[in-house]
């Protein structure tokens, strides 16, 4: 019995563990480059909601920033709420009330996989032709 549960467990837990972000910095991404976790600060999540108990929460998803392992400058890591305005940019609600936007084409599409390994699926630099890619 026991095996069987865990056996459920870990059939339940593995697609859970990867997940598609919007991340920043993306300025030198191409669309199907492979990437780690840990090159990036910012994540939008596309499935975790918001847990802030704030008004229209519950159109909004989840966002953690991270201090990159290569930081030049040091900032304090935050999280917190994004959803999208009229206008189509990102709204943030922190969870220590401050509030920020910025424009949604900043931040590249990632596919994670649970080993924090990543693949580009959009990079908006690359569409406007910021980003030179092969």
């Amino acid at each position: 019995m026991m095996r069987m549960l865990a056996v459920a467990l870990l059939i339940a837990a593995g697609p859970a563990m990867a997940e598609t972000a919007l991340v920043a910095p993306s300025a030198k991404l191409c669309a199907g480059q492979k990437v780690e976790r840990t090159q990036f600060f910012t994540f939008l999540s596309t499935t975790e909601k918001c847990s802030l108990p704030i008004v229209n929460a519950e159109h909004m998803l989840a966002f953690h920033e991270a201090q990159p392992k290569n930081a030049i400058v040091k900032y304090a890591a935050g999280k917190g709420c994004w959803g999208k305005t009229l206008r189509g940019d990102a709204v943030f609600v922190y969870d220590d009330g401050r509030t920020g936007a910025n424009p949604i084409d900043v931040y590249a599409k990632v596919r994670f996989d649970g080993q924090g390994n990543g693949v580009v699926l959009d990079a908006p630099m690359q569409n406007r032709g910021v980003t030179k890619c092969n």
